[in-house]
């Protein structure tokens, strides 16, 4: 997935300014960009560092909903390994920083869609950090151009089912003019 991104800069950004991707946790309505605050991660990690109640968000009751939903590779037991890492031996970015890509809004302050790092920003989020060193990204290819490869791609795979269908009427042909 990463591979159609190419690192443009590194900055440090308000970690107010993020927002994490959430699926919706009804079956096929896609899912929205939220506020690091407002994502069952940080939820899960504040009650976990100061105790405090889990909330529901945005449809989730708990981390462990979301991660039923969404089948994430990091459950609760992973997340808090996580937590205890970060918590005894400090954040390392240079064990790879959140990967960013910028928000289309109309503000003058810039914020950000976070592509990889969630549970490490809502981790230094809870624990009260308030900026966080990230790689801004971009696409590698324009969104037209982009649109251009899957239409062409799309017309390769036609072109491919029609040759297939007339060849097969080509051949069921010769079969019965041959028998």
């Amino acid at each position: 997935m990463f591979e159609a991104f190419q690192i443009i800069e590194h900055r440090t950004v308000e970690i107010f300014r993020l927002y994490i991707k959430l699926t919706s946790p009804v079956p096929g309505k896609g899912g929205k960009f939220v506020p690091v605050a407002e994502t069952p991660h940080y939820q899960f990690i504040k009650n976990r560092i100061v105790g405090s109640p889990v909330q529901p968000m945005h449809g989730y009751m708990s981390y462990s909903h979301y991660n039923t939903r969404n089948q994430h590779h990091l459950d609760e037991h992973g997340f808090e390994k996580l937590l205890n890492s970060i918590m005894t031996n400090g954040y390392d970015e240079s064990e790879g920083r959140p990967l960013v890509i910028k928000r289309r809004n109309l503000s003058f302050s810039p914020s950000w869609n976070v592509l990889d790092g969630s549970h490490r920003i809502s981790i230094l989020a809870a624990r009260g950090d308030t900026h966080v060193m990230v790689a801004v990204v971009r696409f590698r290819k324009n969104i037209i151009r982009r649109g251009i490869e899957r239409i062409g791609s799309a017309i390769k795979d036609k072109r491919k089912i029609l040759l297939s269908n007339y060849r097969l009427t080509i051949k069921n042909s010769f079969e019965k003019t041959s028998k």
